[in-house]
């Protein structure tokens, strides 16, 4: 997700994607399957990040656990919502995406 802040990207202090996906999970790892959570964004170089300080933020799902991606992902609504939060505690919009896989 990309961020702004009227203050700078120094301002931001975490981005967080809640993730809620069908099941059952036929990954083979223990995240999904009707599961719901919350992973850390980053916008360091790293995490599946290419360039640090961009206001790019994302999240590398290094087990593909939380993603629709790959044959054997359930069929149905996968919806992610993102949500920065201020080095002051400031809560920013959300952005909210919905795949659907048929």
């Amino acid at each position: 997700v990309q961020v702004t802040a009227p203050q700078g990207l120094s301002s931001v202090g975490r981005v967080v994607m809640q993730y809620k996906q069908p099941g059952p999970n036929h990954h083979g790892g223990a995240m999904m399957g009707g599961y719901t959570g919350f992973v850390d964004c980053y916008d360091d170089g790293t995490h599946g990040d290419y360039m640090a300080g961009d206001g790019i933020y994302t999240y590398m799902d290094p087990d593909d656990q939380i993603g629709c991606h790959g044959e054997n992902a359930p069929m149905g609504e996968y919806h992610y919502t993102f949500q920065a939060e201020g080095t002051n505690g400031q809560l920013s919009n959300t952005s909210e995406v919905t795949i659907v896989r048929k």
